[in-house]
């Protein structure tokens, strides 16, 4: 992401399941400041509403995650999912 003003540079951000997911800046026209966007919560948001716990098998093992670590975490968010 990037205000028109800075561009060609950009902002990356870099996470893996086992960190929260971050709150990032959203450019917008200037004078206007970044807009903060939880994508945690919208995470959170878009799986309280949606059709989720009727598509995916939350019981099935996370075998698509290959770092044992990064699949305690995986199934840790299902189990929480299940409820």
């Amino acid at each position: 992401m990037a205000r028109a003003e800075r561009r060609p540079d950009r902002e990356v951000y870099a996470w893996t399941i086992r960190d929260p997911l971050p709150s990032i800046p959203i450019p917008l026209l200037a004078p206007d400041p970044d807009v903060v966007l939880d994508l945690g919560a919208v995470f959170a948001t878009a799986c309280e509403r949606g059709r989720y716990p009727r598509l995916i098998e939350y019981a099935a093992p996370r075998t698509a995650v290959r770092k044992p670590q990064d699949r305690a975490r995986a199934e840790g968010i299902a189990r929480r999912a299940r409820r």
